[in-house]
């Protein structure tokens, strides 16, 4: 399968690498960073490894979620591509990032993610 990255992914990734740089510093981290993208590349293979969450899914999307050490990866599968939702570190607010990831579902029709 392929693995695409939605426009709010790309962004959550970035916030989540300044949180780690600031936190504690750039080699750690690159390291987070190659960790996520190691666990992205894998769905490719293994859609279906994250479990799903009832949250946030709805009758037209299966949102899922896989753990990667201190970050939550969001994804749906859509035919033969996985799609990347969202990157948050998991000591944010659960409150907040279900916030977000349905906004942002919702402005994209739930089922018509655009990469």
């Amino acid at each position: 399968m392929e693995v695409v990255w939605s426009r709010l992914a790309r962004e959550t990734f970035a916030e989540v690498l300044q949180f780690i740089e600031e936190l504690f510093n750039r080699k750690v981290a690159q390291r987070v960073a190659n960790s996520i993208i190691e666990y992205t590349n894998l769905l490719g293979t293994f859609p279906r490894i994250g479990y799903v969450d009832d949250l946030l899914s709805t009758e037209e999307t299966e949102v899922r979620l896989m753990n990667c050490r201190k970050s939550a990866i969001y994804y749906t599968i859509e035919d033969q591509t996985v799609i990347i939702v969202a990157i948050f570190d998991t000591r944010r607010n659960p409150a907040v990032i279900k916030e977000i990831i349905h906004s942002f579902l919702e402005e994209n029709d739930n089922g018509n993610l655009e990469p």
